[in-house]
């Protein structure tokens, strides 16, 4: 339902701007007309909207305040659950951040677990590798000793053998003993 002034008939009072006169007849607009949505004069009603649905302004104004006031009573009602439902909104998020927090933590701390055992799995590994190569060093060294011993007898003989080519019978049964 509208307040809205649909006609020409409408205009205010000059003595009082808020009272607004009938522009054909001169007279206070007392009554409104629903089946036009407008206000009318007295006389309006036994002319132009006569067979139409009168009511008197007050009492019109009132069932329009009334009806505001249900429309402001369920508006409240409406602005009460949106406010709860914000507040609840911004209680998940701020749920949902801190355990956001929580899951990079745990994830921050299982990965430096894990990496830490990877670093000590890695020490461990370089430390077996470099007892395992001195351990490999000593062998090799002590069959290089032999080879280089076995190498020096080796040289050894030959050059008495080539001494002995060269030498007297007598000299080289004397060497005899020394092999």
């Amino acid at each position: 339902m509208s307040l809205t002034r649909k006609s020409k008939k409408v205009g205010a009072s000059p003595a009082n701007p808020k009272v607004i006169l009938c522009k054909e007849h001169g007279i206070q607009l007392l009554f409104y007309c629903e089946t036009c949505e407008q206000l009318i004069c007295l006389y309006c009603t036994t002319t132009q909207h006569s067979g139409h649905n009168h009511e008197t302004v007050t009492n019109m104004a009132e069932k329009q305040r009334e009806e505001l006031r249900k429309m402001a009573a369920t508006v409240e009602k409406m602005i009460t659950g949106l406010s709860e439902a914000h507040e609840k909104i911004e209680k998940m998020m701020k749920e949902i951040r801190q355990l956001g927090v929580e899951v990079d933590k745990q994830i921050d701390e299982h990965f430096d677990g894990v990496i830490q055992k990877l670093l000590e799995q890695k020490e461990d590994l370089k430390q077996q590798v470099r007892v395992s190569v001195s351990l490999k060093e000593k062998e090799v060294t002590t069959q290089m000793e032999e080879v280089e011993f076995a190498r020096a007898e080796f040289l050894s003989l030959k050059e008495l053998n080539d001494a002995t080519e060269k030498s007297s019978d007598q000299e080289v049964l004397s060497v005899k003993k020394q092999l």
